[in-house]
């Protein structure tokens, strides 16, 4: 019996606030056991430098709401290296906004055809 190789999944930021900033939120049990699949390579996780971005924009606004000022360089730096450590640490690929795999969109009159090659 052959097994099947992993799906790869684009991680959106928001999963990625909820298992590493919000711990508390209702769906860190859902990321958790999410993150436990590609850990187990059941899955395959990938995201890119537009993640990255936008998480770093996020966690400058929570830490912001939450000290109620800018918060210091140093913090946003340490939230940067976690995230940075942690997609090592689970191996999801990472990836240049402009090399990403999938992205290969045909524009006809009026309708737009979206090849995802590379996914999965």
């Amino acid at each position: 019996m052959s097994v099947s190789p992993a799906k790869r999944i684009y991680i959106d930021t928001n999963v990625f606030i909820k298992q590493l900033y919000s711990k508390t939120h209702k769906y860190h049990h859902k990321v958790c056991t999410f993150f436990k699949d590609i850990q187990n390579q059941k899955l395959k996780g990938a995201n890119s430098s537009f993640t990255k971005s936008e998480y770093l924009a996020v966690i400058k606004e929570l830490m912001a709401a939450d000290l109620s000022s800018a918060p210091p360089q140093k913090d946003i730096d340490d939230a940067l290296k976690i995230f940075d450590d942690f997609i090592d640490q689970m191996g999801i690929e990472y990836f240049e906004l402009q090399d990403l795999p999938f992205i290969d969109s045909t524009f006809t009159k009026g309708t737009t055809s979206t090849n995802k090659q590379g996914i999965g």
